[in-house]
């Protein structure tokens, strides 16, 4: 992002450089935590003392600097604030919102910028700063979400003795399907937390539920089915995503429409249900139906009315050529 907001300024005041960087505080020094743009890949950990730099002191004070050349400012500090050009004209304005704490600086321009040029950057530089800090936010919040995920996934791994890591394998079999159908890299976190939660709800059902053997009774299926809608109401306040709540949700919907809870059928179904449902069928397969993966393949092929017969094709495909590089 600090690179596209470094190039779009210069391309805006027509300038010959530019540079955006952030800030780390320390006490009563900075140092440059991260910087894109003209000569911006060495600064990274530059430190700078209180009372120095122009980018410093921009954010300090909240009032940008026009100048006709940076240089002749008693605060200069190069390497942070040089920019390389020899042409006049000077600007450099805060990057400040929320935990962004940064400068935007573009210089060299004939004629020199004016202060309508220097209002042109302010305003860019605060819409800059607002999606800079709602990254930053939306990166905590993955953060965290990660976290509980972590601990939900734990917690139902040892509550689930007869699929033992099954939501892990099914979080990265379904990664490996993602790029094949262009999925973009938001979808394929939609798509990973989807197949890593796919069955959280368990964690609400009785134990007993969990460890039992052999054939459920149908009041006992009918129990374990309301793990979807368990797991959609858990998660709900939690994801940032309401495509993974819709993967959670569908992901035992049957391609002919009797599954359940809704009794969605074909496209109806979102694709990421439509994969996660294989790559959870695959796993079960092999790992507590001790298959070997070519049967289990076949059993998926097999399986008239249940999967979207196009992401068992892929998947197939996916599997067999992994396992063909693996034998090389």
């Amino acid at each position: 992002m600090l690179e596209v907001i470094a190039a779009t300024a210069r391309t805006l005041l027509a300038a010959e450089a530019s540079r955006a960087l952030l800030f780390q505080a320390g006490g009563s020094e900075r140092w440059v935590e991260s910087a894109a743009g003209a000569g911006a890949q060495t600064l990274p950990g530059t430190r700078l003392l209180a009372g120095e730099g122009l980018a410093s002191l921009v954010l300090d004070s909240a009032q940008p600097l026009l100048l006709t050349r940076g240089s002749e400012h008693p605060r200069y500090l190069p390497p942070v604030d040089e920019l390389p050009t020899g042409r006049p004209g000077f600007v450099c304005v805060p990057l400040a919102r929320g935990a962004i704490h940064g400068a935007l600086l573009v210089a060299g321009r004939e004629p020199a910028f004016s202060s309508r040029d220097l209002e042109l950057a302010v305003r860019f530089a605060r819409h800059a700063a607002l999606a800079l800090d709602a990254a930053a936010n939306r990166e905590r919040s993955l953060d965290a979400f990660d976290h509980v995920c972590e601990l939900l996934v734990s917690f139902l791994e040892r509550l689930d003795l007869n699929y033992p890591q099954h939501s892990r394998a099914t979080a990265a079999l379904a990664d490996a399907l993602g790029p094949h159908f262009g999925l973009s890299e938001t979808q394929q976190l939609q798509l990973h937390f989807g197949g890593l939660l796919h069955d959280i709800g368990k964690i609400r059902l009785d134990p007993a539920l969990l460890r039992a053997e052999g054939t459920f009774s149908d009041e006992q299926r009918r129990s374990v089915q309301e793990h979807v809608v368990l797991g959609v109401q858990l998660l709900t306040p939690l994801t940032p995503w309401p495509e993974t709540i819709e993967i959670i949700h569908a992901h035992h919907e049957r391609w002919d429409g009797r599954g359940y809870p809704r009794g969605l059928a074909g496209d109806a179904i979102p694709l990421g249900a439509r994969i996660v449902a294989v790559a959870d069928a695959y796993d079960a397969i092999t790992t507590s139906g001790r298959k070997a993966p070519n049967q289990a393949l076949e059993i998926l092929a097999g399986a008239a009315g249940q999967f979207d017969p196009h992401v068992v094709e892929v998947f197939a495909a996916v599997h067999r050529d992994r396992m063909a590089r693996l034998r090389v």
